[in-house]
């Protein structure tokens, strides 16, 4: 399990579809169970992945990391992209997962640091 900060809430729940290797990505909750998030939707951060129908872990508070789709500054709000990577919300009706706290780049693979805080963004 990733290194856990006495801030973060963690939920445990069951994979509705198989998110191994897809730790520090954005999901969502279906009606199946977690599954990828896709474009505007994360309901939270993959901590422990699984195969579908096992158990997964998915921080929902406090501080964490997540590989961005996108290069991000310090300072913005960011939601899913279709892969479940972050990018920058930008989009009416973008479930907002959090405000990003440092800096990230696509090219190198890097992951941001994010405090989570979950709203709808309206234009």
């Amino acid at each position: 399990m990733a290194t856990v900060n006495e801030n973060a809430i963690y939920e445990s729940g069951v994979a509705g579809a198989s998110l191994v290797g897809k730790e520090n990505f954005a999901v969502k909750f279906g009606t199946t169970g977690w599954v990828l998030a896709t474009d505007g939707t994360g309901d939270g951060i993959l901590v422990e992945g699984a195969a579908s129908a096992g158990i997964v872990t998915v921080q929902r508070g406090g501080k964490g990391k997540a590989y961005v789709g996108e290069d991000v500054t310090a300072g913005v709000w960011v939601t899913s992209d279709a892969n479940g990577k972050l990018r920058i919300v930008d989009t009416a009706d973008d479930r907002v997962i959090g405000k990003t706290r440092t800096a990230a780049d696509t090219s190198n693979g890097e992951m941001t640091e994010i405090v989570f805080e979950f709203w709808k963004f309206k234009v």
